[in-house]
Parts: structure tokens; C-alpha cells; sequence
């Protein structure tokens, strides 16, 4: 029985979520930028303003409940802008992954998840052209940025299933319509 019990806690370990909570504020988040993103300081100095928004709206969007306390940025090794040296943090613990475009969703933000629903996802891919335009041209393609991160903050966290589609996608579509009409009006 113990070594059930034991087993139990060592799973329940594994799918513990990375960051924490405490005085209703996630503490160490961590946002891993990828060595193949060319340095650009202009990414840290966006990072630490749109994670700050999003920090804002996820207060306000949980009704005071919570937000974003501590969060550590995670640069390759091969840039030399100074920073202090990653103790415990590693690129696989991080939260948020800017990293070079996926085919698949453009510069759109997603997050991966692999579980069920009510699991909590892998990490969530950003762009450096979504982080260093969020105010701009990021903001005019897909809509408030920061509204953005908190919807895959859901995702992330808590396990919130995608509920809606992508522009153009056929598999995956913004929106479903039938305009067929019969006599009793559109049929579905």
C-alpha cells in the first residue's frame, strides 16, 4: 500500500504544473527564447512589456483573483546581452517559448497541448514578430495581444481546449454556417 501511495505521489509530481501559485500570484514563470532567434534586445525589452499587460488583464479577466508575480527569461547562450547566469530553470520547464515561426500557425500564438482536457499544456509558442510588434502590427492582425496570452494562459494552465479556428484553415475554420434554406426557413 505504501509503495502505491508512493508511486501516486511521484506521478502526481510529473503533471504538477511548472509555475506556482501563492498570495494569488504565479511565481516562476519562465520564457525560454530559442537559440535559433537571432539576438535582438528589442525581444527582452517587448517580452517584459506585453507579459506585463498580460499580467494586468489576467487580473482583471479573473476578477482580481490572479496574475503574473515572477517570471524569468531564459536567453541562449550565444547572445551577449548580460544577464545573471539560469540556476534551476532550463528550456523545457519554460512556460512561454519565443521561437521562430511554425508553418502551421504563422506568427499567431498557440499552445501546445497534448493531454486531455483540464490538463495543463507544454508551453505556449510565440513569435519574435508577435513580441516585438504586439503594439502594432501584432495587435492590428490578431487583436488585443495581451487578451491574446491570457486565452493561452487558459490553455496553458488549466487545460482550456481551443474554441476557435484559424483564418482560412478548412480543418479548423473561425466559424461554421449553413446558407441552405427550405421552406421552413435555413436548414441545419
Amino acid at each position: 500500500m505504501l509503495l502505491k501511495a508512493g508511486i501516486l505521489l511521484f506521478i502526481l509530481k510529473l503533471v504538477e504544473p511548472k509555475a506556482t501559485i501563492a498570495n494569488n500570484g504565479y511565481e516562476d514563470i519562465v520564457v525560454a527564447i530559442s537559440p535559433d532567434v537571432p539576438e535582438d534586445p528589442a525581444i527582452i525589452d517587448n517580452l517584459k512589456e506585453l507579459l506585463t499587460k498580460t499580467s494586468e488583464e489576467l487580473y482583471r479577466a479573473t476578477r482580481k483573483r490572479s496574475y503574473m508575480k515572477s517570471i524569468r527569461i531564459l536567453l541562449p547562450k550565444s547572445w551577449t546581452y548580460s544577464a545573471e547566469p539560469a540556476v534551476a530553470e532550463t528550456a523545457e520547464d519554460a512556460e512561454f517559448v519565443v521561437n521562430t515561426v511554425n508553418p502551421a500557425y504563422g506568427h499567431n500564438p498557440y499552445t501546445v497541448q497534448n493531454g486531455e482536457c483540464g490538463e495543463a499544456g507544454d508551453f505556449t509558442h510565440l513569435t519574435p514578430w508577435f513580441v516585438v510588434n504586439h503594439d502594432t502590427d501584432a495587435q492590428n492582425s490578431f487583436g488585443r495581444t495581451d487578451k491574446i496570452l491570457v486565452h493561452e494562459w487558459a490553455k496553458l494552465r488549466w487545460g482550456v481546449f481551443e474554441e476557435y479556428g484559424y483564418p482560412g484553415d478548412e480543418m479548423f475554420p473561425m466559424f461554421y454556417y449553413k446558407s441552405t434554406w427550405g421552406p421552413n426557413g435555413q436548414e441545419d
